[in-house]
């Protein structure tokens, strides 16, 4: 697959991440929502007391644990936290509590991790987006995300697994 030109596939090359986006045996997934894709600490400012999420530029209804992954790769970076570690695991944790009424705690950590995978893919084809008819100079600058963000994937959907905020 070349970024920044149209994909066509025989499916066999899409196998393992599609496979580990959904098998037959997974769980039903918790209803489609609004996810922000930037929320992170540099995002957030206060006015009169009350926050305000700012840059909705990569906002998309979406699964809803897709738009976790910059949150918690942010938090592990800005906190120095290990990724897999026991705060970021709380996080998750805290995260899944209210989706319970969907399905059970284990099941969620199930989704969640096809959801954070799914996460990546997004942050993959938007630095794709972004930088597809540009100017070499930003290309230079800018083209090295998607690969980053496809290394992920791989890393985490197909050969390692899911670190949070790794």
């Amino acid at each position: 697959m070349q970024l920044g030109a149209p994909w066509t596939s025989t499916g066999s090359e899409r196998s393992p991440l599609k496979s580990s986006l959904s098998s037959r045996s997974s769980p039903a997934l918790p209803p489609a929502t609004l996810i922000h894709e930037e929320f992170h600490e540099a995002n957030v400012f206060v006015r009169g007391g009350r926050p305000r999420l700012l840059d909705w530029a990569e906002a998309a209804v979406s699964h809803p644990f897709a738009g976790l992954v910059n949150t918690l790769r942010d938090i592990a970076f800005r906190r120095r936290l290990k990724p897999n570690g026991r705060e970021m695991l709380r996080l998750r944790s805290i995260y899944l509590e209210p989706w319970t009424a969907f399905a059970p705690p284990g099941e969620l950590r199930q989704l969640f991790n096809r959801g954070y995978v799914l996460g990546a893919l997004c942050r993959a084809l938007t630095w794709d987006r972004v930088v597809t008819g540009q100017s070499a100079s930003v290309r230079a600058e800018y083209s090295r995300n998607a690969a980053v963000w496809l290394d992920i994937i791989f890393r985490e959907a197909i050969q390692d697994g899911v670190k949070l905020g790794a």
